[in-house]
């Protein structure tokens, strides 16, 4: 029997609004505190889409940016799966919307061969569709064609809401194939689904029903019982040594972030558990405290504020410290200027590591993702950086895109905020991408989205 192919991600793109809004005058605007909304939240800058746009044509162009880097054709494209949950369509995918506007481009009918399907699980739904299309290649039905894989999303909340200073948007698309140049992405899953009520979005409503505190309970608890499964593979591929622990084997971490500082919480709970057997625990323990006993393993009693206060003295601890400077904080650093970005946010997270560590030789080293979606499932992975990720990652170019921004003023991300996608009125005007450029009002096609590259 043949081995199977080492599968992974070749190359990315990412495509993020070109207007933002300084988070130090939405705080000033809302009558919070900066401090906690640029330190304890970790959101400095947040991406704002124009009227022209929607989670399609951000996924449009960060696909069109893909291939034509890669100089793909659309022949040798297989299938081009959305992760996404900022659909405008109860019934039509984007992924559909996407085969139609490259067509604008590479010619009629040229994309008609594809496979094209949305994965719809809140946060988590692009790393489904990550997943089926690695199994995909692996099981030698893609016929040597490649995938491209596309988290999409714009997080919107109500004005006012406890979740408005956490929005954002922004799609990273991915090119998944064999042999890849980026990240080698290893076997070893791990996955866990519940029924939950943390979050979620009923069709009678724009916005979504959200238990904040609630939601980062459950965001760890679910996260904790993916990992335990993912150690089940993992342990197979790795040996840990004397007083190691597995966390031990990731050179860097990446989580998803519904805010930034989440990934201190989830950071501070996943080695929590990984080091609490080990001899350093005594050293940690002189800092903060012994752990307070857990009884029935709840979310109710993550959520206790003795248990809170025990991961807020960890985090504050030089072991916690000197471990997620260097391995979960360069991943963070995008996230503080785009904001949520549902899907995609944790595949910024890559491309934040990617930008931060460029003075760093990462041929080798192993990334641990960690991926959630409210409702709820988390998956937890692993990939290694591939010889040539240098020379792909340069042409990523994020954080250039981040810095060329236009501002905007709070009153006029009210009025954004406020308006239905192509209603007109933009601040910038599209420019070399795809646009909405009008939405149906007849009787066969009311509410239906005209796109075009621009």
């Amino acid at each position: 029997m043949s081995a199977k192919p080492t599968v992974g991600v070749d190359d990315v793109a990412a495509y993020v609004p070109k207007l933002y809004l300084d988070m130090e005058e939405f705080a000033k605007r809302r009558g919070l505190s900066v401090d906690h909304i640029k330190k304890g939240i970790g959101m400095l800058e947040m991406a704002v889409p124009d009227t022209y746009e929607d989670a399609a044509t951000m996924a449009a162009n960060a696909a069109l940016e893909l291939l034509k880097k890669n100089d793909l054709k659309p022949s040798q494209i297989g299938r081009i799966y959305v992760g996404t949950e900022s659909m405008d369509d109860k019934s039509k995918p984007i992924a559909s919307k996407v085969v139609g506007m490259l067509e604008e481009v590479f010619g009629q009918g040229s994309f008609s061969h594809v496979d094209g399907v949305d994965h719809v699980f809140a946060c988590i739904g692009a790393t489904y569709a990550l997943e089926n299309t690695l199994d995909w290649i692996r099981s030698g039905r893609n016929r040597g064609k490649v995938g491209v894989v596309i988290a999409t999303d714009i997080a919107k909340y109500d004005l006012g809401s406890d979740g408005e200073y956490t929005q954002g948007a922004g799609a990273v698309a991915m090119l998944v194939k064999e042999e890849p140049r980026l990240v080698l992405l290893e076997e070893a899953v791990g996955t866990c689904t519940k029924n939950e009520r943390d979050f979620f979005k009923p069709l009678e409503r724009e916005n979504p029903v959200v238990d904040g505190k609630y939601s980062i309970g459950v965001y760890l608890d679910a996260m904790k019982c993916a990992y335990l499964n993912f150690l089940k593979d993992f342990l197979k591929i790795v040996k840990l040594e004397p007083n190691e622990a597995p966390t031990d084997k990731a050179d860097y971490l990446a989580f998803h972030l519904p805010f930034p500082e989440m990934a201190t919480q989830a950071a501070a709970y996943l080695f929590i558990h990984d080091w609490r057997d080990l001899p350093r625990w005594k050293e940690i323990e002189k800092e903060t405290g012994p752990l307070p006993p857990r009884k029935n393993y709840t979310v109710e009693e993550l959520l206790t504020e003795e248990y809170r206060q025990f991961r807020k003295r960890f985090t504050s601890s030089t072991q916690f410290k000197e471990v997620y400077s260097k391995k979960v904080y360069p991943s963070t650093i995008a996230g503080r200027r785009i904001g949520n970005s549902y899907t995609a946010s944790l595949y910024f997270s890559l491309l934040s590591i990617l930008e931060t560590q460029r003075a760093h030789d990462l041929v080798g080293k192993r990334v641990g993702f960690a991926s959630y979606g409210s409702g709820c499932s988390a998956k937890v992975f692993s990939g290694v950086f591939a010889e040539e990720y240098k020379q792909v990652s340069q042409s990523i170019r994020l954080f250039e895109k981040l810095d060329t921004r236009k501002r905007i003023s709070f009153d006029d991300y009210v009025r954004l905020h406020e308006s239905k996608p192509g209603s007109g009125d933009s601040i910038l005007q599209p420019q070399n991408e795809y646009a909405i450029v009008k939405v149906g009002r007849g009787e066969t096609d009311f509410g239906f989205r005209y796109y075009k590259y621009v």
